[in-house]
C-alpha cells in the first residue's frame, strides 16, 4: 500500500482515504462498485459518493432497506444531513435525474453556450472538457470534436469559430 510506512517497531497506515492520494476517486469508485455490485443498473446508480436509488413507490422501502444493509455490511456510512429521499426529479452531477431517466442540467448548458470562443489552445482543451463531460447528449461528438482537436497540434493555427459553433445538444 503506497500510504503504509513502518518507523522503529510500529507500522502505520491510514485507515481512511488521505487526501492528495493519486487515483483516489478512482479507487473510491471502485469500492463502491464492489460493495453496490449485486443492484447496480437494476434499481440503483453510484457515481463517487453519489448513491441514486430508483423504483416505484410499492418497491422503493424495499430496495432502500437493501441498500442501508449493504453499506452496514461493509462498514461504509452515509450522511444523514446529504441523504434525500423521495424526490421526483433532482439534480446530480451535472444532470437531471427523474423519472424519465438522466437528462443535461439546463443551466450547465446554459453556461456552456455562454462561455467565449476559445482563442488559445489551453482554452479548447477547457471548451472540449466541458463539452466532453456531455459527449453521449451530443449527436455525432466524435465526428463534431475532430475537426477541433486538429488545433491541439504543436503546428496547427487557432480554431476557427464556426467549428466552435457547430455544437448542438440533444
Amino acid at each position: 500500500m503506497k500510504t503504509t510506512f513502518t518507523r522503529f517497531w510500529k507500522t502505520f497506515c491510514y485507515t481512511i482515504m488521505p487526501f492528495g492520494l493519486c487515483n483516489a476517486l478512482g479507487t473510491f469508485q471502485c469500492l463502491m462498485n464492489k460493495v453496490f455490485n449485486p443492484f447496480l443498473g437494476l434499481f440503483m446508480r453510484v457515481f463517487i459518493d453519489d448513491i441514486e436509488v430508483y423504483s416505484d413507490r410499492t418497491f422503493h422501502l424495499t430496495k432502500l432497506e437493501l441498500v442501508f444493509q449493504c453499506l452496514d455490511g461493509s462498514k461504509e456510512t452515509s450522511s444523514l444531513e446529504k441523504t434525500t429521499i423521495g424526490f421526483l426529479e433532482r439534480r446530480m452531477v451535472g444532470h437531471i435525474v427523474s423519472k424519465n431517466g438522466v437528462a443535461t442540467d439546463p443551466k450547465k448548458l446554459d453556461k456552456i453556450s455562454k462561455l467565449p470562443f476559445p482563442t488559445t489552445k489551453k482554452a479548447l482543451w477547457s471548451f472540449l472538457g466541458m463539452v466532453g463531460y456531455y459527449w453521449r447528449f451530443i449527436h455525432m461528438f466524435a465526428a463534431k470534436a475532430r475537426p477541433l482537436t486538429r488545433f491541439l497540434r504543436e503546428d496547427a493555427p487557432t480554431p476557427m469559430e464556426d467549428e466552435v459553433s457547430r455544437w448542438a445538444f440533444e
